[in-house]
């Protein structure tokens, strides 16, 4: 249990013994909630990302207007026939509710609320693990550490980051030796099939969560097994317990539009060969992104395990096999990873330290004595702190993008609100000259080019590749890597309108270029657009020849 006044990692508490309203904070809340509302501005202000958040938005729209389920993609015209288990739909909802009600504005503070209530979750539930503000901070920058990239990026994911926070803080409760009454056992009954009811219709990673619940269940069968024997199982109440909690969670997520056919899909998923092209479905490599964290991970594992005093329980140590393995087997993975490390290692990571080096948040516990010296009663709880924290809310809520554009403040520019390497002035030409038949663009602008492009856009890929007849998306690889057919290829599939990346695919653009039947018809300095029909002006002498054999 946490004791209602904070403790610095083991030293005797600072605030005054009495009991307060959790409303009273301190001067240590106080400044907490200022780190808090500075980290959630920064969230604010990050650029959004053009790949699959514009395809989820598209979702979503379609969902708002018909107010039913897509049977066949929006987006691919190729994927026409291909079955849609849509596991996202209500993430999608509320992110085209979000865009529709405040714009790039909206998505951002939304996803800022998000994130910031995710890490939120992921530092309480640490500080109850370890009772220490410093160790769950480190676990907070753990994480962050092991899944910036999917952190910082707005999604359905960001709804499942949110959910696998409050399964761990769920599962902390269910981990007690014994609750405390009736009333919290309810909660933890009904609290853990909500939440997989709601998730399962948010984003796929339930099926992580449900990992996690089977790992646990798993682990806890191995300990009474061990303890009790064969005969001995039924009467192990914790085991019953995680057998109870698995089985609601499980029939919770048959609570969607899909039935099982959701469970069978995200389960059948990652066998999807053309995801096995994507980089976050490949292995994890020590120079790729989260690389580094995720070893020095493995080695506070190691160390921790190895000088700690405390058990290792066996649920444990399966979290960390499944979720590690899956880390390393397909590095997309490595956000879910991040909260199971950090929820397992920090317990023994802080015994390990305070048996070698004796507490490390001595010297900012002596700090904190000395400034509650000097500050006198205003180092203690006030009620002028909660009107301050009031204060520091409306301000972080003033100042993001929804607050400002309310309050009458400029809009930003769009090259501060979309990611670097958003073709932001394209769409307004292909408006301008709607392009006919299937277009040909890169992977990562299909679904921006559909949905701020002229209506009926018809992109040959986008990034829902699943959704995509396995020889089309080979045939994508093939054009977008210049392999020696794909002049054919656009032949084969009447495309009259290709987009290039000038810098991936410069030399298919040079082969175009001088191709005879193709002419660059827009160009910006991201893209170039080319369209079947006159030849362009002759190539000088020292460039003639250099379409054939381009790759």
């Amino acid at each position: 249990m946490i004791p209602d006044r904070e403790v610095l990692a083991g030293g005797p508490p600072l605030a005054s013994a009495r009991r307060r309203a959790w409303w009273v904070p301190g001067l240590a809340g106080v400044a907490l909630l200022a780190a808090g509302a500075l980290f959630f501005l920064v969230l604010c202000y990050l650029p959004l990302q053009p790949a699959a958040l514009w395809g989820d938005l598209i979702y979503g729209d379609w969902i708002r207007q018909h107010r039913a389920l897509p049977a066949a993609d929006p987006v691919l015209p190729l994927a026409d026939g291909m079955p849609v288990v849509d596991g996202a739909w209500l993430s999608q909802t509320l992110l085209a509710a979000a865009a529709a009600a405040g714009g790039a504005a909206g998505l951002s503070t939304l996803f800022a609320v998000l994130a910031t209530a995710t890490l939120l979750l992921l530092g309480r539930t640490f500080h109850r693990l370890t009772g220490s503000r410093l160790w769950a901070a480190f676990g907070v920058a753990a994480v962050l550490a092991l899944s910036w990239n999917a952190a910082t990026v707005l999604g359905p994911h960001t709804f499942g980051a949110l959910g696998f926070a409050a399964l761990l803080w769920l599962v902390l409760g269910v981990e007690e030796d014994e609750p405390d009454g009736r009333a919290r056992r309810w909660g933890l009954g009904l609290g853990v099939p909500a939440l997989f009811l709601l998730w399962a219709n948010l984003h796929s990673s339930f099926v992580y969560g449900l990992a996690v619940l089977a790992g646990l269940l798993l682990g806890r069968l191995l300990e009474a097994w061990r303890s009790r024997g064969l005969r001995g199982l039924s009467a192990d109440r914790p085991l019953r317990r995680w057998l109870v909690l698995g089985e609601l969670a499980l029939a919770a997520t048959l609570i969607n539009p899909y039935g099982i056919d959701l469970l069978l899909r995200e389960i059948w998923l990652p066998s999807s060969p053309n995801l096995r092209d994507l980089p976050g479905w490949r292995p994890l490599v020590i120079a790729g992104p989260g690389g580094l964290a995720f070893a020095a991970s493995v080695v506070l594992l190691l160390a921790a395990f190895r000088h700690s005093r405390r058990r290792v329980p066996a649920g444990h140590v399966l979290l960390l096999a499944f979720f590690g393995v899956a880390a390393v087997l397909r590095s997309g993975l490595l956000p879910w990873y991040g909260p199971v490390f950090a929820f397992v290692a920090l317990p023994h990571l802080a015994d390990m330290v305070a048996r070698f080096g004796g507490s490390p948040a001595g010297p900012l516990r002596r700090a904190a004595l000395a400034a509650r010296g000097r500050l006198g009663f205003l180092a203690g709880p006030s009620r002028l702190y909660s009107l301050l924290a009031l204060l520091l809310v409306w301000a972080a809520g003033a100042l993001s993008p929804l607050g400002a554009a309310l309050l009458g403040a400029a809009v930003r520019p769009p090259e501060q609100v979309y990611a670097a390497g958003t073709p932001l002035a394209l769409p307004a030409y292909l408006r301008a000259n709607p392009p006919r038949g299937l277009v040909f663009s890169p992977l990562n602008w299909g679904d921006w080019l559909a949905r701020q492009g002229p209506p009926g856009l018809r992109p040959f890929a986008a990034s829902r590749v699943e959704q995509l007849p396995g020889r089309v998306w080979r045939d994508y690889l093939r054009i977008a890597g210049g392999e020696a057919s794909w002049p054919r290829i656009l032949d084969r599939y009447r495309i009259d309108t290709v987009i290039f990346d000038r810098v991936a695919q410069r030399e298919q653009a040079r082969t175009l270029r001088y191709s005879g039947e193709w002419r660059a018809v827009y160009e910006d300095g991201l893209a170039t657009v080319f369209a079947r029909g006159a030849a362009p002006p002759a190539p000088p002498a020292a460039a003639a020849g250099l379409g054939k054999g381009a790759r």
